[in-house]
Parts: structure tokens; sequence; C-alpha cells
């Protein structure tokens, strides 16, 4: 990007105006580490405990205010790139009773926080960052051929679904400008301002019809994603409210053709408002946008070779 060219800036709007999107301040090519270690003790019959050490700069953005200028009367914004992140984990897994289960939970002491923007005063953009706990548990079942009447319904079926959860244990940097609820920056404010705690949740059911045809399977996906509670500390980790889904059929010809036929659609809580003029606007929202009406079908076609 050009900052002496406006032409080249993408608007990006900051309350009641648009600020056009100036330089950012992105990650570094080094000094990013990641250390995995992996136990498989007798106790956890055929499972295995995991260890993990990273250090890196996120892919998720703060943004952050530039100062006024002759061809920015207003300023412009800032994408910044939160560095040098720490986190430190521990998972396992195991079968239990025919159902495959994996758990784990993170600490990141320095974690980005959902942040307001930062002001122009400050020349490294920098938002809140603080120590966050996450924690995300799934299981996994295999399901053989389902009779009705003599009759089979699918010859096997696969039902995932997952339970994850974070927790803002404190603010260590830049609290003033943490977007949690009741801070300043989130008065009067329905959506999108974070939580001290938060949980959602994932079910995904696949059913499959083998050699329907000669050398050809059918298939069928159901999808459901739903923020429960609260909006999580963390920049983009999960937003109460917020909901997607898919629903999808499958066909599969001797695993060298494979074609899915899908209907996606998301949902974002939203509050609406007034401007200056008396129309209707977005004031606040759940998600990374403000967009719930844009249910789409995608055909997907692959052929390996």
């Amino acid at each position: 990007l050009d900052p002496t060219d406006p032409a080249s800036f993408t608007q990006v709007p900051i309350g009641p105006v648009s600020l056009p999107l100036g330089p950012q301040l992105e990650g570094k090519n080094n000094d990013a580490y990641g250390v995995r270690v992996r136990w498989v003790p007798d106790f956890m019959n055929g499972g295995n405990i995991g260890f993990y050490v990273r250090k890196f700069d996120e892919i998720l953005i703060w943004q952050a205010l530039t100062a006024p200028s002759a061809t920015q009367p207003f300023g412009s914004i800032r994408l910044v790139y939160p560095r040098g992140t720490e986190l430190y984990g521990i998972s396992a897994a195991r079968e239990f009773g025919g159902i495959s289960f994996s758990a784990e939970t993170t600490y990141s002491p320095n974690r980005g926080l959902n942040s307001n923007p930062a002001p122009a005063s400050d020349p490294d953009g920098q938002g809140a960052r603080g120590a966050v706990w996450t924690g995300l548990f799934n299981g996994i079942y295999l399901g053989k051929e389902v009779l009705l009447f003599g009759h089979s319904l699918w010859d096997q079926w696969i039902v995932t679904a997952e339970a994850n959860a974070s927790y803002l244990d404190k603010i260590d940097s830049n609290e003033a400008l943490f977007k949690g609820v009741d801070s300043p920056g989130c008065v009067g404010v329905r959506w999108g301002c974070s939580d001290r705690s938060s949980y959602g949740a994932d079910i995904q059911i696949v059913t499959s019809w083998f050699q329907v045809w000669t050398g050809i399977d059918l298939g069928a996906e159901l999808f459901y994603h739903r923020g429960i509670h609260g909006t999580s500390a963390a920049i983009a980790g999960g937003y109460e409210g917020d909901a997607s889904g898919k629903v999808a059929l499958t066909i599969d010809y001797q695993r060298l053709f494979q074609a899915a036929l899908a209907y996606n659609y998301f949902r974002t809580p939203t509050q609406e408002g007034r401007n200056s003029d008396g129309e209707k606007i977005v004031t606040s929202f759940s998600g990374l946008g403000v967009l719930d009406d844009r249910d789409w079908v995608s055909l997907t076609v692959k052929y390996s070779f």
C-alpha cells in the first residue's frame, strides 16, 4: 500500500465513520519456534499425552489509528499483528467404549486480546495483552450399518461433537484498550465485547452409503456450530450467538472423482441504531462481520490422478 495514495486504501468502518487502510505492522519472518513431545504410556491403552511449547507472531490483528495528515484529514487505520506470543499446552487422546476422545488445554501468558483501536500516539499500535486459558474436548463415534424394519438406513455413520472454552486470567498491558464488557469502549454496546469466560460447541454427522451403484459411494453431512455463552477475550477466539452450519450431499467414484453439493449458512447477532441522518445502521455485532443474510450453495469437484 502507498500511504500517500488514498486510491490504494481500503475503507475500514470505525464507529460512525470509515477510515482508509494504511500501512500494516506485520509479524516477523523469524524468532518463531515450537516443540512437541508425545508420550504413549501403557495406561493410555494405545492413546497418547502431548506437551507443547510455542512462540509465534499471531495471524489475527489489532487495529490502530494514525495521525491526521494533509492527505488524510481524519487519519487512517493500521493493521497490527501481535508479536512474540507464547503458548504452553497439554493434550490427551484415548478410546473409551468405542468412542475416540481427545482433550487439550493451553495457557498463553501474553496473548493478544480483543481491543479497541490503539491511539495515534502509540507508534507500535499495540492493543491489550493478557493471560488466557483455552480448553477443548471432543469425541468421535464410528457407527456401523443401521437397520429399520429390515432395511438399511445407511452403511456407516460418524458423529463428531466438540466443546470449547476460554478464560481470561489477567490483563498485563494496555488494559484501557481492552474491549471488555462494561469497559469504556463497550458502554451501551450489546455485541462484540469480551467476557471473562466463553464457551461454544460444534457437531458434525456424516452418513455413508457404499456401492449404491458399481464403484459409486454416496454420502451426506450435517454440521452446526454455535457460540453459546460469552465472547472470548482472545482475538477472534469465539463469539456469543455466532452460528454457522452446512448440509451437504457427496458422491465418490472409485476414489478418483469426488463431488459435494452443499448449502452453507451463518448467523451473526447484531445491534441496530440510527445515524445522524436517521438511517438504520449496525452499531455492534458478534462475529467477524456484520452480514448474516448471505447463505450460499457451493459445488466442489475434485479429480485425483
